[in-house]
């Protein structure tokens, strides 16, 4: 594990890749749209039942979405509207209530100027992100 998000804030243990910054601005998003308490109960109960947490849907999901995004990075979609639909394919999960997020996705540096630019302290350099 390379990041961790709590919330609004993502503790990375080393310098983070933007594929790195883009997954785990994929579960900020799921905590944002699902809720925290959602998310967690739905970690718990995958890793309950299987003991492994690559098959916890969150994680499928962000690994899917950091791969689509990489594939190819012209293709831009809505991360809220993929966590949405993600919803309704996981049995734990009630289709949350429309939400105010909006989170469309392009390209990494699109994500990370983003971030960057809703918390101004953060800054970001040609060769990636400094905190």
């Amino acid at each position: 594990m390379t990041a961790i998000p709590f919330v609004d804030v993502a503790l990375f243990n080393r310098k983070p890749t933007l594929r790195t910054i883009f997954h785990t601005l994929v579960h900020v998003s799921q905590f944002a749209i699902v809720g925290l308490e959602r998310v967690i109960k739905g970690y718990f109960e995958t890793l309950n039942e299987s003991g492994l947490w690559m098959v916890v849907p969150y994680e499928e999901q962000a690994y899917q979405l950091d791969a689509r995004n990489t594939r190819d990075p012209a293709d831009v979609f809505s991360v809220e509207e993929e966590v949405r639909n993600g919803c309704a394919r996981v049995a734990f999960l009630e289709a949350p209530p429309p939400a105010t997020v909006n989170a469309p996705c392009g390209s990494d540096n699109e994500i990370l100027a983003q971030w960057v630019a809703a918390d101004s302290r953060r800054t970001i350099t040609p060769d990636g992100a400094s905190w």
